[in-house]
């Protein structure tokens, strides 16, 4: 993920802000069903809510560095999703931005097991356009391609790009209105005034809660002001950039963890986190890292996935 990416982090200051007062009353609303149902850890409910559903990955499968990381050795690259699903309950599936085809869907659907999770992005078609009144019936046939992914699509991601701004906010506030109920639906927008002005942070995520749409939160180093800590549903959708895999990353996903815990206690259902670093495969590292730190802030019961070494290969491989 290149927005906010930087050279020189040393100024930096990567401290989670505190929550917006709006996402408590949000999480103490009655639980209902998750829009995103429903992947598969549990753990024994010890705060009065309901156990908190995880749902963790990475941005991409196919790469070659990841692939080494996660599957044994000699893998073909066919079985490469169904190796990383695996290790991981969740997949971010940037391809989709491009597109999305019914028939490979299902497929990647088939090669997952019941709790895996897909979040594709909305096609640019659509993100990318300048005026959104005129995409709704293409929407609408994206959502029916990505229909095909069954039980295991989670949010359908609608990613704006950074020029999208308040300016914008007629034609936002008519699409949710006609298509937030179409799919489960998360949205990231990254034009700074969206955050800076108070009315137009206030109007955006309030359009948002109405609708039940789910606010994404994106960590990265460059853009500090979007990471608002707004919730809009009890689903937290969380985007994070890193720097490098060490003692800088795992401080800040700790205090993540820190933080979905506190949400946990206050009524979280859902979770969904991508850690985003390059090179790809550095990416398993920290998401691997960040689950063992949940699981030690929330006592929950997550399965870790294991990141191989190269000379690793005593496993059977997943080639065809």
């Amino acid at each position: 993920m290149d927005f906010g990416k930087l050279k020189d982090v040393r100024d930096i200051d990567f401290t989670l802000p505190p929550d917006d007062p709006a996402t408590a009353s949000v999480l103490a609303k009655a639980s209902a069903a998750s829009p995103a149902t429903q992947a598969g850890t549990s753990a024994t409910d010890r705060t009065g809510f309901n156990p908190l559903r995880v749902h963790i990955g990475c941005p991409v499968w196919q790469d070659e560095d990841l692939a080494r990381k996660l599957c044994p050795k000699g893998t073909a690259k066919a079985r490469r999703l169904a190796c990383y699903s695996r290790q991981f309950n969740a997949l971010e599936l940037n391809s989709t931005g491009y597109g999305l085809d019914q028939g490979r869907i299902r497929h990647w659907a088939g090669e997952t097991p019941p709790g895996f999770r897909f979040c594709p992005k909305v096609p640019r078609d659509v993100t990318h356009v300048p005026n959104l009144d005129g995409v709704w019936d293409l929407y609408d046939s994206h959502c029916e391609a990505a229909e095909a992914f069954g039980s295991r699509l989670g949010f359908f991601l609608m990613q704006f790009p950074e020029a999208f701004g308040p300016s914008r906010f007629a034609e936002l506030e008519r699409f949710l209105q006609a298509k937030a109920s179409r799919l489960p639906l998360a949205v990231e927008v990254r034009h700074p005034a969206w955050f800076l002005n108070e009315k137009w942070k206030h109007r955006l995520f309030d359009l948002m809660e109405a609708h039940g749409v789910a606010s994404v939160l994106t960590d990265t180093a460059g853009h500090r002001e979007v990471l608002h800590q707004r919730l809009t549903t009890r689903s937290a959708f969380i985007r994070f950039n890193g720097v490098a895999v060490g003692a800088g990353d795992f401080r800040r996903l700790d205090e993540w963890a820190a933080r979905i815990r506190s949400w946990m206690d206050q009524g979280l259902d859902d979770l969904y986190l991508f850690a985003h670093l390059d090179p790809v495969g550095d990416s398993a590292e920290l998401a691997a890292h960040f689950i063992r730190s949940l699981k030690a802030a929330t006592g929950l019961d997550l399965a870790e996935p294991r990141i191989r070494n190269e000379a690793e290969d005593e496993e059977p491989s997943l080639a065809l």
